[in-house]
């Protein structure tokens, strides 16, 4: 659309997105191709304890425990050079383990998507009684 109207849908568009990002249950997260951290909603805040403001520019690897951290470098690369624009991180058996600002380790399933010039990633804790009885999950 163009003239008056359009801009109006743009705008009308982009605020509901944005508060649809703003207000959702689900922690959303956006990294460069550096994997910095670009943005951070409230439900990322509240899932990780820490402000939006302390994320930013941090690289993405703050939020996962040290033992982890090679790894899903590498597991990021394959993921950007696969060509596929979306992918459930982790096995569908397993969850991933996040780390919070202070330090206790939590479940997460996520999905981790490839758009332009960012990554986005949805993340969502998983409650202990979905966790997997041989302790991997």
């Amino acid at each position: 659309m163009t003239g008056a109207a359009g801009e109006t849908t743009t705008k009308l568009d982009n605020d509901f997105y944005r508060d649809i990002v703003r207000h959702t249950a689900d922690a959303i997260i956006a990294i460069d191709a550096d994997q910095k951290i670009v943005f951070a909603n409230p439900a990322m805040e509240q899932m990780f304890g820490y402000p939006s403001e302390e994320l930013l520019g941090q690289d993405l690897n703050i939020l996962l425990p040290d033992r982890f951290r090679k790894d899903h470098v590498a597991q990021v690369h394959n993921f950007l050079s696969s060509g596929e624009d979306a992918r459930y991180m982790g096995k569908r058996l397993t969850q991933i383990v996040g780390r919070r600002a202070d330090g206790e380790e939590i479940r997460i399933g996520a999905m981790h998507r490839a758009c332009k010039s960012w990554r986005q990633g949805d993340l969502r804790r998983v409650p202990a009684r979905h966790l997997m009885a041989d302790g991997n999950g």
